[in-house]
């Protein structure tokens, strides 16, 4: 703001402090199908950068891992610019971008058990005073009829290679 002393115009400014993000980690443990789920959160108080959090999850069994992001803020919005999922090789196994808001859900599929899983969450706080969003994965486990296909390929798999096998 600007006020005028001894014919003199002086300018005062006000000066704020923007902190940098930092990156948040979470642990969510070895998720069981069809156990309850488990939620995460992540808080970015006093930060106005682009910030990049971490999740590590693993499956007590093969299947799904169903998500909800949700933005436990009253005025200030949290954007999720990109997700994206890495299995233990540091392989990408899963991505979105520019999709999903703070209330949105994904589902992960084909995951395999055992297996160290990196959720990454590139997002802004849309605002000086961040805030916090959480992160909740629900383990589903694969249809019996999807274990079954896939075991009669399989059985289909070896009855045509004996086959080949008494030709040659």
């Amino acid at each position: 703001f600007a006020w005028i002393t001894g014919g003199m115009l002086v300018l005062a400014l006000s000066v704020s402090t923007h902190v940098s993000a930092a990156s948040v980690s979470n642990d969510f443990g070895t998720l069981s199908n069809g156990g309850s789920e488990v939620s995460r959160l992540y808080t970015h108080y006093n930060e106005t950068a682009v910030f990049t959090d971490t999740g590590t999850f693993k499956l007590s069994a093969p299947g799904t891992v169903i998500g909800t992001i949700t933005d436990n803020e009253f005025l200030n919005f949290f954007d999720i610019l990109s997700m994206e999922v890495f299995d233990n090789n540091g392989d990408s196994v899963f991505s979105i971008g520019n999709l999903l808001e703070a209330g949105s859900s994904f589902s992960i599929t084909n995951l395999l058990a055992n297996t160290a899983y990196t959720l990454e969450f590139v997002g802004d706080p849309n605002g000086a005073a961040g805030g916090q969003y959480s992160v909740g994965l629900t383990a589903v486990p694969l249809p019996p009829a999807a274990l079954l296909f896939l075991s009669s390929l399989a059985g289909v798999g070896v009855f045509a290679r004996r086959k080949e096998k008494a030709k040659g």
